[in-house]
């Protein structure tokens, strides 16, 4: 798979931006869980606010804040790696939907339209599941996050994710946004380097001898 626009990853940062504030510890209502993992427990949790909530039956439970944790666990990650939640994006591959012309996660990712307005809501319609009325919003987030991204894609000084299980501030939600943008295009942060090596002063004859 080529790595997506940046139109691509603006429109899923808006959608981001409006579940969670682009937090990947994000509880829904700010509440904390007991069990992440409990599917009786009603809630969103982490980037997307992937969901949990049961119907009667025959219908079965939603259990994606299930499946999120569970893969996160399964994969090395915390619960709230950032990282982790992009990288479960891309495994779960969810597109319910199916409105407009891609039928995946996939085909929405290779998309070559410009148009933000327009992919914020084919990713709102397919990857969330919902409709209401808070698509101008996500769009206008998602202009934000695009302009965001532009002017900070390469600044040095973003390098870590910032989380909580309510808000954060909204800077660091535009920061995690590049985060966003980094991994999808394939360029993940490297870990910070160790400390420098404390070097002992010698006298200059044992300089002269080595």
């Amino acid at each position: 798979m080529s790595a997506p626009s940046l139109y691509v990853i603006s429109a899923i940062c808006g959608n981001f931006l409006w579940e969670s504030g682009c937090n990947p510890q994000r509880h829904e209502g700010g509440t904390s869980f007991t069990d992440l993992t409990d599917i009786t427990q009603y809630g969103g949790y982490g980037l997307g606010q992937w969901t949990n909530k049961t119907y009667a039956p025959p219908r079965p439970p939603l259990t994606r804040r299930r499946d999120l944790v569970l893969w996160l666990r399964a994969n090395g990650y915390s619960d709230y790696d950032g990282n982790g939640e992009v990288a479960y994006l891309l495994a779960e591959n969810h597109w319910s939907q199916n409105i407009g012309p891609y039928s995946t996660l996939t085909e929405f990712l290779e998309s070559d339209s410009t148009d933000i307005n327009y992919l914020t809501e084919l990713y709102f319609r397919n990857w969330e599941g919902i409709n209401d009325g808070t698509l101008p919003t996500r769009q206008q987030y998602a202009h934000q996050a695009y302009e965001y991204i532009m002017q900070h894609s390469i600044d040095p000084n973003i390098t870590t994710w910032v989380y909580s299980e309510g808000g954060i501030p909204w800077v660091n939600s535009m920061n995690n946004c590049v985060l966003v943008y980094r991994y999808l295009i394939g360029v993940v942060p490297p870990p910070p380097p160790p400390p420098p090596t404390r070097r002992h002063k010698m006298p200059i004859w044992m300089y002269l001898r080595y």
